[in-house]
């Protein structure tokens, strides 16, 4: 298996609850454990996207888009189907990029050389986030 991608729809990490993360935090460990590399989540309706976290809240990769083997997991938040938008309350080390503006999607490209390439699409073709998971193998 060359990738493990993980959905939920209630947030572990959610820019609007005080201190940044769900009750559903207590998953993370066995995110960790499986080597989950990316974890998708939707319930909160903006586009946001994490650093690579640990189980334990350390920040393993301060990169805003390229990452290589992180040992932490990559929490994309992608509710931006098209009811409404959430207003963003907080930001937190962990949050690399916050956008309750665009309604659009996430694109997930795998590659044949072991990489995960993401790109959040505005509904009018904009792309506006862009990351990059390798693994050395």
């Amino acid at each position: 298996i060359d990738w493990i991608i993980f959905w939920l729809h209630k947030p572990l990490y959610f820019s609007n609850s005080p201190n940044g993360y769900t009750d559903l935090i207590v998953l993370h460990e066995l995110l960790e454990q499986y080597d989950v590399d990316l974890v998708l989540q939707a319930d909160f309706h903006t586009y946001e996207r994490s650093k690579p976290i640990t189980s334990d809240g350390i920040i393993v990769d301060h990169s805003k888009c390229s990452y290589t083997d992180p040992k932490g997991q990559i929490f994309v938040t992608v509710g931006t189907g098209g009811h409404s938008h959430a207003n963003i309350k907080n930001k937190f080390d962990w949050s690399v990029i916050q956008n309750n503006n665009d309604f659009g999607f996430l694109n997930l490209k795998i590659l044949k050389d072991k990489a995960i390439v993401g790109e959040f699409v505005a509904n009018n073709g904009k792309i506006v986030d862009t990351f990059e998971i390798r693994k050395n193998m």
